[in-house]
């Protein structure tokens, strides 16, 4: 069963084909203006532009000395896993793998 679309997804690379392929029906009906229209339209209008990275990351990366800190406060301390990762200025979701990687 073919999953629905969401709402707001388009198939741009589909939807070019078509259009020139209309295009290329009326051309050989005789109709000339109509697919040099078309075909503007595709060539300007129908492409995706690459999309820009929001925000640059704020978070630093975790070295070696910095797992062994996060590490030892997890086991002496009970303090959250929130509360590490903001005194070290790393993710919250860093500490947890970092203390699921000490369990395994």
């Amino acid at each position: 069963m073919a999953r629905k679309p969401h709402k707001y997804t388009t198939n741009i690379p589909f939807a070019r084909k078509q259009l020139l392929e209309i295009a290329h029906r009326l051309e050989h009906q005789g109709i000339d203006e109509i697919p040099d229209e078309i075909r503007s339209i595709v060539s300007k209008s129908m492409i995706r532009r690459p999309t820009l990275r929001r925000a640059p990351p704020t978070r630093r990366k975790v070295d070696a000395k910095t797992r062994k800190k996060v590490i030892k406060l997890m086991k002496t301390t009970k303090m959250t896993q929130e509360d590490i990762a903001q005194q070290f200025n790393i993710d919250g979701g860093r500490v947890s793998e970092i203390w699921a990687s000490v369990r395994n």
